[in-house]
């Protein structure tokens, strides 16, 4: 029986990948400690929890456009907890689980093998853009968002009609970085030659609580706060515009590309050393170009985050993940996941207790360069070198090992649907 047909076995896999991925989020809030900020709410954090506790108008614009996660958790707490950031904890624990198990099933689905699978979410949960962000700053969105992303593009891989209508509004309604889901799956309806009115009938709803929940923003906004360049597309196209001047900063572009490469540990790393089967797979599948190239371009001319926003390719990852250790002879993959794992652990430090001035020289640097140029590049520089000379030397190290274990001629696997 194939794994898709979710027989018994294969669903307790499943929740075993679950089980593991959010018991690793749990150890890391362990190890990690939290952010002290605005009494542990932290700083988009103490938005979100007062607009559990006192309605969406606490909220900042952009806040409220991504209901969904607040909603459910705002359920959760009435029932439950009684305390916002016990469930925030609490629900990240929940999406982390389901993320994991999605992603896993993604994963097989372009037939990569189970220890491939596992290999790649394990990799994943100590990642920082995954799960020690949320383990030290519990109080966002993020997370549950990647879960409904990552839904919605499961939905349009099955070819669920159902699934897909809803996954999607979901999405686009956990962050707004979700809009790429539906730009996925039209193009994959229109590259597998389905007609324009099914396309629409699928993926209209969505478009249509996109532009709806920006109404819906505005109409809690008063005073300035109506202009805001995230309520409208032409103001947020100007606004990303304007930060292309980023890139006149040498420190700016070599902190992007340090984050960009080590976005997802060493995942993302053996990626870069695998651009042949992966330029394949593309080629056969272009439509995850449609989200890749949107959310990328975000990512570049976004504010200085880098890559909190990068982070929302991650259901993007499996296919990618499955193309390319395809390449990788059977009995050489296990050296090879190996090194991916110390790759991970190397850039990720997922043993690292964090406070706020770790938080904001390892995690977010350039929001100190900002605030006194001279003085953050003398104290920053000691140790980011390590950092940088860690990811090289880990980037060379697997480029090397992956070039040994290739099994010939690049193989592009297909995805495994109902």
């Amino acid at each position: 029986m194939s794994h898709t047909a979710y027989d018994v076995r294969y669903v307790a896999w499943l929740m075993t990948i679950g089980l593991a991925a959010a018991l690793a989020l749990a150890l890391l809030g362990q190890v990690t400690g939290r952010i002290s900020v605005n009494n542990g709410y932290g700083y988009d954090g103490e938005h979100y929890v007062r607009m559990i506790e006192s309605g969406f108008k606490r909220g900042t614009p952009s806040m409220r456009l991504r209901p969904v996660v607040l909603l459910i958790n705002d359920e959760v707490n009435y029932h439950f907890f009684h305390n916002a950031l016990a469930t925030f904890r609490a629900m990240n624990l929940v999406y982390a689980f389901w993320l994991a198990v999605i992603l896993a099933d993604l994963c097989l689905r372009y037939e990569a093998t189970r220890a491939a699978a596992a290999v790649l979410v394990l990799n994943l949960s100590l990642c920082i853009s995954v799960a020690k962000m949320f383990a030290f700053y519990p109080a966002l969105v993020d997370l549950g968002a990647y879960a409904f992303m990552a839904a919605s593009v499961l939905a349009i891989v099955s070819g669920r009609r159902l699934a897909i209508v809803a996954t999607t509004i979901v999405a686009v309604l956990s962050r707004e970085f979700a809009v790429v889901t539906v730009f996925f799956g039209i193009v994959r309806d229109l590259r597998q030659g389905r007609s324009l009115r099914v396309v629409a009938a699928t993926y209209t709803p969505a478009v249509v609580a996109f532009f709806w929940i920006r109404r819906f923003a505005r109409s809690y906004s008063v005073g300035p706060e109506v202009n805001e360049p995230v309520l409208s597309l032409g103001g947020l196209v100007t606004a990303l515009m304007k930060n292309t001047e980023w890139w006149f900063d040498p420190a700016y572009a070599a902190f992007w590309l340090y984050f960009a490469a080590t976005l997802f540990g060493g995942v993302s790393l053996l990626l870069l050393t695998t651009m042949t089967p992966l330029s394949r797979g593309l080629r056969r599948e272009p439509e995850w170009l449609a989200m890749i190239v949107p959310i990328v371009a975000v990512t570049a001319l976004g504010y200085i985050d880098t890559w909190r926003y990068g982070a929302f390719l991650l259901p993007v990852v499996p296919p990618l993940w499955a193309w390319s250790v395809s390449t990788v002879q059977p009995g050489r993959q296990r050296l090879l996941f190996i090194a991916v794992s110390a790759a991970t652990i190397a850039t990720q430090r997922p043993w690292q207790h964090m406070d706020l001035a770790s938080y904001f020289r390892d995690w977010f640097p350039y929001y100190l360069v900002i605030e006194n140029r001279g003085t953050a590049l003398e104290t920053l520089w000691p140790v980011w070198r390590a950092y940088i000379a860690v990811a090289l030397v880990s980037l060379v190290v697997l480029g090397i090992l992956r070039a040994r274990a290739a099994a010939g001629a690049p193989r592009v696997l297909q995805p495994v649907v109902e």
